[in-house]
């Protein structure tokens, strides 16, 4: 069996922890969205911080959007 580098096993470690922050029904989506593999890891750490921000508090991404024209897409 192949062996996790140290930083795939730190960001599934993050990614667990994250999703025990969050309501039962919403843990399994998020450790799925914010699953952890070789690659950027600057890249996933801005990418699973701000999936979590928008789930933990929509407010400021709702207020956006009550900003944006709806015809503008």
């Amino acid at each position: 069996m192949l062996q996790s580098s140290p930083r795939v096993v730190l960001g599934r470690e993050l990614s667990a922890s994250l999703a025990d922050r969050l309501p039962a029904d919403l843990r399994g989506q998020f450790a799925s969205a914010a699953a952890f593999a070789e690659g950027d890891a600057k890249q996933w750490a801005r990418c699973t911080s701000s999936l979590f921000d928008l789930i933990d508090d929509p407010t400021r991404v709702l207020a956006a959007l009550d900003q944006q024209d709806p015809w503008d897409v």
